[in-house]
């Protein structure tokens, strides 16, 4: 290989690692992004859910004290267990939530931690091709005195 074949190729090998090392990288960036919005949007969910759950109760509150039943006994279970059960139904919304902003940050770090290996892995390869092509190089040819 001749000297200025050998600098181009380098060149180009450098190139094309620092090209896919900022690809990743912006994957990367993307995924993150990804996850602070997916957490948004799930403290959103719950939020609503827990508005639509109180409006609910209070209707049913409302029903019943239209009627001109007393808020004891049977109706006062009855509300008992409905507030429960919008408990319940916000809670499922909150960890359903949770668990896909979860999802999405470990994806974050999995995409961060590859763009990291990646670039890694591209400037041991560029070093790996630099020294092979050392050899080839005239003016690398280094007297040693003794």
């Amino acid at each position: 290989m001749s000297d200025p074949v050998t600098i181009l190729s380098l060149a180009a090998s450098a190139a094309g690692a620092l090209a896919q090392q900022q690809s990743n990288s912006a994957a990367a960036d993307a995924a993150e992004r990804e996850a602070r919005f997916t957490a948004r949007e799930a403290a959103r969910d719950e939020s609503e859910a827990r508005r639509a759950a109180l409006r609910r109760l209070g209707q049913r509150r409302a029903n019943v004290g239209r009627t001109g039943v007393a808020l004891t006994g049977s109706p006062l279970e009855v509300l008992a267990d409905d507030a429960a059960e919008l408990s319940r139904e916000v809670n499922s919304v909150r960890r359903h939530g949770r668990f896909s902003a979860s999802s999405a940050r470990q994806s974050a770090r999995a995409a961060r931690s590859r763009a990291q290996a990646k670039g890694a892995q591209n400037f041991l390869t560029a070093g790996q091709t630099l020294l092979r092509s050392v050899p080839q190089l005239p003016s690398a040819r280094i007297p040693i005195e003794l």
